[in-house]
């Protein structure tokens, strides 16, 4: 399973997103996820780390058109 984050710049809100960022954890489809409720009242479930845990895995950068 990936996070999927937009990440943005300054300018990059006018023009849309500058990059995608995938987040592959090594034991994303094993690890235990906790629902949290938004501001609006929506459920998401997000992945549950311990203090002291190890977190590893890729990170995959997908830049859009250049302008």
């Amino acid at each position: 399973m990936s996070i999927f984050i937009l990440f943005q710049s300054f300018l990059g809100g006018f023009f849309g997103p500058i990059c995608e960022i995938d987040v592959v954890l090594n034991d994303g489809e094993t690890r235990k996820m906790a629902e949290m409720k938004t501001e609006d009242g929506k459920v998401e479930k997000h992945y549950l780390f311990y203090d002291g845990e190890s977190v590893s895995g890729k990170v995959n950068l997908l830049f859009g058109r250049i302008i």
